[in-house]
């Protein structure tokens, strides 16, 4: 009987070895297939995760984009109303000299005329002096037009061109003098 015994025992020790090597093997192909499953599914969450990640920098550049377009729409609209406010300044510190001067000129001149005729003579000579400027612009333009068409070609009808600005410019200074004379002689008679 002990020998039966003992074959029994050896039996189920070989039975339960073997179940559990193959339990063991069950397991282990359980678990692989598991891992293998788990680093599908790591896999799938990945390119998702990476699809996400690609979307949210597609995003962020949009936004980069729009935020430096306004970045730059700002600076420019900034460099603008700068250069209107330089534009201002200087324009009123045109017209604070033209004041004095047009204060001093009076005051020299003795003017004692209505303000009315003060101020209309004045505006008279500073348009007078404002189409002075613009006709001397327009003169040494056309000089310089002149000077580079005749050393392209020598032409008589840049020399008249040249002619007939020069007496527009010389009637306008003789205009402006007349003006000032004027003005002068009415500030004697009224002294």
């Amino acid at each position: 009987m002990l020998l039966n015994h003992q074959c029994t025992r050896d039996k189920y020790h070989k039975l339960t070895q073997s179940s559990k090597a193959e339990d063991y093997k069950r397991r282990r192909v359980a678990g692989s297939e598991a891992i293998k499953g788990r680093g599908k599914q790591v896999y799938v969450d990945l390119e998702k995760a990476t699809v996400n990640v690609e979307k949210l920098k597609a995003q962020l550049l949009d936004v980069e984009s729009k935020q430096n377009a306004k970045t730059e729409t700002v600076a420019k609209v900034t460099a603008m109303v700068k250069q209107a406010e330089k534009k201002y300044a200087y324009a009123e510190q045109q017209i604070q000299k033209q004041d004095i001067l047009l204060t001093k000129v009076g005051q020299i001149g003795g003017f004692s005329g209505s303000k009315e005729e003060y101020k209309s003579l004045t505006e008279k000579l500073s348009e007078i002096i404002k189409e002075n400027e613009a006709s001397q612009l327009a003169l040494a333009k056309q000089s310089k037009n002149a000077k580079m068409q005749h050393n392209n070609r020598t032409g008589k009808s840049s020399k008249i061109n040249l002619q007939k600005r020069t007496l527009i410019y010389v009637s306008r200074k003789k205009e402006h003098i007349s003006l000032c004379k004027t003005m002068h002689t009415k500030n004697q008679k009224l002294s």
